[in-house]
């Protein structure tokens, strides 16, 4: 409502060109795009000129508009436009926030929600995501919509980020129930690696390993590419687990080649903070350091500032294990800024 991403041809543009210029309108660049905000007592103005009708019409517009937004950017999440998509969702937030409480109880809400799901989690808006998410599948509108199932995943994603993992493995398994009703393959492989991730990090190492060799199995009938090295990546976390520093590194040297080969540039960071990691335990610290510090620019680049601080941790421990104490508390002190 209050500010409005705009790629904006002919006489469109023209008009808030000519706004602009008459200061009625704040322009701010953002990536590609020009966000514009009206002033806030014309905007009342003009929202005083419409009729019930109009408003309801121009306010369902206003949804369906950022909800195709949000849905674009997250059909490109695995891919090279990750950091600039994710600038243009923070940017928009305004908008998101209006769009999902007007939404409220409808199946509008519920695909929105679930749609900004993966923004939530990678941007550390944990709490705002989960209450929107929470509160969008608690209508029970839409329970049988696919992006139900979407919602509980995510809720368990975020759940699990914040450390509740009972939550997580609850709504985990709710959602896996909604895709194996309705026989969704490839989301239950998702769901698969989600349940090898809580596990292992409450450190039943066991119950992960079965769980992401299982879901290994499931992207390769799938050709999921991208499944496959993260399901890949996750063995290298439990082969570096059990002392097997052969297999962990032929894993995540595969997981860091295949996402390279797609371009998604999130997987790539982490996978070099894993490498980073395992390099450490083989008392490699030339190559450990290496690892962690391209890992710490790509997620900076990002702007996965809890990633970056994970980084920064990392760094610090390489710099205790190197007899560097002095360069290891400010990499601390401005992880622990993070956390």
């Amino acid at each position: 409502e209050s500010e409005i991403g705009i790629t904006a041809p002919g006489r469109t543009r023209e008009c808030l060109d000519q706004l602009r210029a008459a200061s009625f309108l704040h322009a701010e660049e953002v990536g590609e795009e020009l966000h514009f905000q009206l002033l806030e007592s014309l905007r009342e103005f003009a929202h005083e000129q419409l009729s019930i009708e109009e408003r309801v019409r121009l306010e369902d517009r206003h949804a369906q508009w950022f909800l195709g937004r949000a849905e674009g950017a997250s059909a490109r999440r695995n891919g090279p436009t990750l950091a600039a998509d994710l600038d243009s969702l923070e940017a928009d937030m305004p908008n998101f926030r209006v769009a999902l409480h007007r939404a409220s109880g409808q199946e509008t809400e519920l695909r929105l929600a679930a749609t900004l799901g993966y923004f939530w989690k990678l941007r550390g808006h944990y709490r705002e995501g989960r209450a929107c998410l929470e509160k969008a599948i608690s209508a029970g509108h839409g329970a049988t919509h696919p992006s139900f199932g979407g919602a509980l995943q995510a809720i368990g994603a975020l759940a699990d980020d914040m450390g509740d993992y009972a939550a997580a493995r609850e709504y985990i398994q709710r959602a896996f129930d909604f895709y194996r009703a309705i026989g969704n393959i490839n989301e239950l492989a998702n769901l698969t690696l989600n349940q090898g991730t809580i596990a292992y990090r409450q450190g039943q190492l066991k119950e992960a390993k079965t769980s992401y060799t299982e879901a290994l199995a499931l992207y390769r009938q799938q050709e999921n590419t991208w499944g496959i090295a993260s399901a890949v990546g996750n063995l290298g976390n439990i082969a570096q687990a059990e002392g097997d520093f052969t297999t962990a590194r032929r894993h995540q040297e595969e997981c860091l080649l295949l996402a390279r080969q797609m371009g998604d540039l999130r997987m790539a960071a982490y996978t070099l903070h894993n490498l980073g990691n395992l390099s450490i335990a083989e008392s490699d610290y030339t190559r450990a350091r290496t690892y962690l510090e391209e890992s710490l620019a790509e997620k900076r680049a990002l702007g996965d500032r809890r990633g970056a601080a994970s980084s920064l941790n990392q760094l610090g421990f390489l710099s205790l294990h190197e007899g560097k104490a002095e360069q290891a508390a400010p990499l601390f002190r401005e992880a622990l800024e993070v956390f």
